[in-house]
Formats: C-alpha cells, structure tokens, sequence
C-alpha cells in the first residue's frame, strides 16, 4: 500500500470508518427497535383478537 496517496486513502478510510460505525450503532438500535415494534403489534393484535372474540 502506497501511503503517500492521502487524496485517495483518507476518503476512503473516513468512508469505511463512518460505514464501520454506523453499522456498529445502527444493527443494535435497529434489532431493538424492531423487537419493540414487533412486540407493540403483538399486544395491539392480541387485544384485537380478545375483542372480536367476545
């Protein structure tokens, strides 16, 4: 690897770092996120289904 490219490799390593990071804090936030929204429509269709139950 050429190291005296920084026009070329700092981009690029500020693309993958970003990317890196965003990954890293997004997947978790957006698994959680999902559990909890998964959950809400579960208890919004369990309480549906009681109602039309009765």
């Amino acid at each position: 690897m050429n190291t005296n490219q920084p026009a070329v490799y700092d981009p690029l390593t500020r693309t993958l770092h970003w990317l890196t990071v965003a990954g890293f804090i997004g997947i978790p936030t957006t698994i959680v996120l999902w559990t909890i929204y998964s959950g809400l429509t579960k208890i919004r269709t369990r309480r549906r289904s009681r109602r039309q139950y009765k």
